[in-house]
């Protein structure tokens, strides 16, 4: 990794991140730029995602996200397989929004506080239990966004259903997470024709 504190006019020498035995991400999303901190949240094909934490002058070893390749629907028991994940931290803790890929097809949120790698080790679990943000009956989520300020999360997703055996619609909904629940869906844009971009 490199860093520039002129706009990338100059860069920093390159520092390695990860070591040349560790699994290749299939991609990295920046959660936290604060002055000498990064928190980075790194996806792979297969397997749980990890954390990295800079703090300044180092690199943590990936912290493994094993919880969120087990998750089941605490009503049901079935297993929650998390798919198009969406990651923010907002005041020192870490959310995870993501949909349902399996026969649920929902929406999912899960937190956790961010600590070091010597507090996960002595720690059984961090996340919390699943909270369903919405149940999709319909053909399932095609985009999901998410933006966050001091106060709440707030999700946007697109919805696809099909009003006739041939005619497919899509409608844009929203949510917002204020603390401890999230608000009832609202369709914000009802039933456009074809593909939402």
């Amino acid at each position: 990794g490199q860093w520039s504190q002129d706009n990338g006019i100059t860069w920093s020498t390159p520092d390695v991140i990860l070591s040349n035995r560790a699994i290749c991400p299939s991609s990295i999303e920046f959660l936290s730029r604060e002055e000498n901190s990064l928190i980075a949240l790194l996806r792979y094909a297969q397997g749980s995602p990890s954390l990295i934490i800079w703090d300044g002058k180092n690199w943590s070893a990936p912290q493994f996200q094993d919880e969120l390749s087990n998750l089941v629907n605490p009503a049901t028991n079935d297993a929650i397989l998390l798919g198009c994940q969406f990651g923010t931290l907002r005041q020192d803790r870490l959310f995870l929004i993501g949909c349902d890929l399996g026969s649920g097809g929902d929406i999912w949120m899960m937190s956790r506080d961010v600590v070091s790698a010597m507090e996960q080790l002595n720690s059984p679990s961090l996340w919390d239990l699943p909270k369903q943000l919405t149940s999709v009956l319909a053909q399932g989520i095609s985009i999901m966004s998410y933006t966050a300020d001091a106060e709440n999360l707030y999700a946007i997703w697109v919805q696809t259903s099909l009003s006739t055996d041939t005619d497919v619609r899509e409608s844009v909904y929203y949510s917002k997470w204020n603390g401890s629940e999230w608000t009832a869906p609202v369709n914000i844009i009802n039933g456009l024709s074809g593909k939402v971009g």
